[in-house]
């Protein structure tokens, strides 16, 4: 079975990652008036991608994962760059609550279907952020399961964007607006071409 961890050294070599996470920092920077005194924290943050393209905009991000491996490319990412306002951080966010700094803005791509607690992880959201902090969730639409066939499996076959506000407004946020900002296309083992569809989802502390 597939894993983040085998995936990892390989993961930046798949264009639509990258066209997915230029999509939602586009979409994302029209959202919020993001200034270099924020700090921002990235959950599932994968290889950087999407910290990559924002990392100009803000004073430091924290880079949250829970696969040693993707926070190995994000390192060796970092020294090959010389990027100075990123910090890595390994942590299972379901598993034990976050201890480091408050921070203004936490964003998420294509991570919280693999959370099987949704709740809980917004409501740690939540005490992770500064009054008036943001979050940024972009995620599947609900799918058939077709999406990680034979792949890395997931808890959820996509979100439902109502029920994941409702989570949301539950957690204490406010201001829960969402919208479509990309389709994956992929080529399923049958030959056929399936678009999978993701949201952005923004509320504010």
């Amino acid at each position: 079975m597939n894993t983040f961890n085998q995936a990892a050294s390989t993961w930046d070599n798949r264009p639509v990652h990258w066209e997915r996470s230029q999509a939602i920092a586009n979409l994302l920077k029209q959202h919020i008036a993001l200034h270099p005194d924020m700090v921002a924290l990235e959950f599932g943050a994968g290889t950087g991608i999407l910290s990559f393209l924002l990392k100009d905009n803000l004073k430091k991000i924290i880079l949250m994962d829970n696969t040693p491996e993707m926070l190995q490319v994000i390192n060796e990412k970092i020294e090959e760059t010389g990027v100075q306002n990123f910090a890595t951080l390994l942590c299972d966010l379901e598993a034990s609550p976050y201890n480091g700094e408050s921070v203004d803005l936490i964003f998420t791509q294509m991570a919280m279907h693999h959370v099987k607690d949704i709740p809980l992880v917004l409501q740690r959201f939540y005490g992770m952020l500064h009054s008036k902090g943001y979050i940024v969730i972009a995620d599947l639409y609900p799918e058939d399961g077709s999406f990680h066939a034979g792949g890395i499996p997931a808890f959820h076959n996509g979100i439902d964007t109502e029920q994941l506000c409702q989570q949301v407004q539950q957690a204490q946020f406010k201001n829960c607006q969402h919208e479509w900002c990309f389709t994956v296309k992929r080529l399923l083992d049958n030959g056929s071409v399936k678009e999978f569809p993701i949201f952005l989802l923004i509320a504010q502390k």
